[in-house]
């Protein structure tokens, strides 16, 4: 959940993880200290996208103020 747009790289077909949502409290690390970056299989390169356009058409509504990639 503490994904943010920044952290894609859909030109490289990858995400960074460098932080945590805990109790819905953004850390600015992750549980083990240790940032990584996450090779996207296939399925996710064509979702993420979607879920990226689908975030913009909140923003335009008014919806989302936020820079997080997934929201409830």
């Amino acid at each position: 959940m503490a994904l943010e747009v920044g952290d894609c790289d859909l030109v490289k077909g990858s995400i960074r993880i460098t932080k945590a949502l805990v109790l819905k409290r953004k850390k600015n690390r992750t549980k083990t200290n240790q940032d990584r970056e996450i090779e996207l299989c296939p399925r996710a390169l064509e979702v993420l996208p979607r879920q990226l356009a689908l975030r913009e058409g909140m923003i335009v509504a008014g919806k989302v103020s936020h820079e997080c990639v997934f929201f409830y």
